[in-house]
């Protein structure tokens, strides 16, 4: 028999905890954010020329949003930003005007886990 995998919900800023909540999710208080090292787990295991580090969305979302609000991207290109909203429980639109790209955004979408 499977066992249910445990639901967590999805992370926002707690205003009286925010340090905590910083330090949980790696959220760079500083104004440069110095980020070693890009994060290739799960869908984002394939670089595509062009596409910036998972860590630049990851840190709008979390500090701009809350769970389940709507972030909007333009020019979501390879999908970064939506496999960031994915992942941190937020609704992702995006828009790209090639194809060709559209479609490798839609695969690693759907490759990646949607807790």
């Amino acid at each position: 028999m499977k066992q249910k995998e445990e639901q967590h919900p999805p992370p926002s800023l707690d205003l009286k905890n925010w340090l905590t909540f910083v330090r949980r999710w790696g959220i760079i208080v500083d104004s440069l954010w110095l980020i070693p090292e890009r994060d290739s787990s799960g869908a984002m295991k394939d670089l595509h020329h062009g596409e910036f580090i998972p860590q630049i969305p990851r840190q709008a979302i979390l500090r701009f949003t809350r769970p389940y609000e709507l972030v909007i991207d333009p020019f979501v290109g390879y999908g970064t930003t939506l496999m960031e909203c994915q992942r941190l429980g937020r609704n992702g639109i995006g828009v790209e005007l090639e194809p060709q790209i559209a479609e490798v955004a839609k695969r690693r979408l759907c490759e990646e886990p949607n807790p």
